[in-house]
C-alpha cells in the first residue's frame, strides 16, 4: 500500500498541502486548502467559514507501475472556532485495494478529527500545530481497530512575492499487523505562485518508525489552479524513493463557504 494508505487516514492529511497555503498575498476570504500532497499547511479556517476538500487518489507499486489502491473520495471538513482554532475531520473514504495474491475489494477507511492551531503569525513566517486523533469506525479491511494519534508543527515563510517555503515535523501512533508503531514523519518543499490563480509545489516526504520497520520516501509535485475566490482545484503526483513506497497520482477541489 502507498504511504498515504498505509496510516489511512492519518497521512492522508494525510493525506495534505495546498501551493496557496503559506502566502498571505491573498486575501483571508480566499481558500486556503491542506490539498493537494502529504503536508499540511498553516492556515486555519476563519470563525464562521468552513473548507470541505474532496480528492481521489491512486496507487501504483513501484516495480511495475501496477495499481495498488484507489481512494474515493478522500475527505477533509474544516471549520473555524476562532481566529487561531479550527476544528478538522478527515478520512481517505472508500478504498479499493489489491493485495499481491488477492482480488481487489472495497473497505471504508477510519476517520480523523482533531484541530489545527495557530501559534504563531510573524509577518512573513508562520507557525502552527496539529493534532488528530484516528478511530477506529472503518470496515475490518482498513480500520486499525485503536485509536490512533498524531501531532505536528508545521511553518511556512515567504522568500518573495512568488516563492514560499513549508515544513512539516509529526509524530504518530498507529496499529498495524506488526503491532503498534511510532513514526516521525518529515515534508519540506517551496511553492511557486505563477499568479493570484495559478500555483505549482513540489515536497520531499519521508517517515521514520521507531524500530525495524522500513522507512518510507517519496517526492510529488502538482498544480493548483483558483477557478473563483472559493474554489480550487488541483492535480498532483508523486514518485517513490525506495521500494516501500509506493508512487501515487491523484486530484481534487476544495471549496469554502
Amino acid at each position: 500500500m502507498a504511504l498515504s494508505q498505509i496510516r489511512a487516514p492519518i497521512i492522508g492529511i494525510s493525506c495534505a498541502i495546498g501551493a496557496f497555503f503559506s502566502l498571505p498575498l491573498l486575501a483571508s476570504e480566499t481558500v486556503q486548502p491542506d490539498r493537494p500532497g502529504l503536508s499540511s499547511g498553516t492556515y486555519t479556517v476563519n470563525p464562521g467559514r468552513y473548507i470541505v476538500e474532496v480528492g481521489v487518489q491512486s496507487d501504483f507499486r513501484r516495480d511495475g507501475n501496477q495499481p495498488n489502491a484507489l481512494a474515493i473520495p478522500q475527505l477533509t471538513v474544516r471549520g473555524g472556532i476562532t481566529d487561531k482554532l479550527e476544528w478538522d475531520v478527515i478520512t481517505n473514504g472508500a478504498i479499493l485495494s489489491d493485495a499481491d495474491t488477492e482480488p481487489a475489494v472495497w473497505s471504508f477507511s477510519d476517520v480523523s478529527v482533531g484541530g489545527k492551531y495557530s501559534l504563531i503569525e510573524a509577518g512573513n513566517w508562520n507557525l502552527s500545530a496539529l493534532a488528530l486523533v484516528s478511530l477506529p469506525v472503518g470496515s475490518k479491511e482498513s480500520t486499525s481497530d485503536n485509536v490512533d494519534p498524531l501531532v505536528g508543527l508545521l511553518w511556512d515563510a515567504n522568500v518573495d512575492e512568488h516563492v514560499s517555503a513549508f515544513a512539516n515535523i509529526q509524530m504518530s501512533s498507529f496499529e498495524a499487523e506488526e503491532g503498534r508503531i511510532h513514526d516521525v514523519q518529515i515534508a519540506l518543499g517551496l511553492n511557486y505562485l505563477y499568479s493570484e490563480k495559478l500555483g505549482t509545489f513540489v515536497e520531499l516526504f519521508a517517515t521514520k518508525p521507531y524500530g525495524n520497520e522500513p522507512s518510507t520516501a517519496l517526492v510529488d509535485a502538482g498544480i493548483t489552479y483558483l477557478l473563483k475566490d472559493t474554489i480550487q482545484l488541483d492535480v498532483s503526483a508523486g514518485v517513490a524513493l525506495n521500494n516501500d513506497t509506493d508512487n501515487f497520482i491523484g486530484a481534487g477541489v476544495a471549496w469554502l463557504f
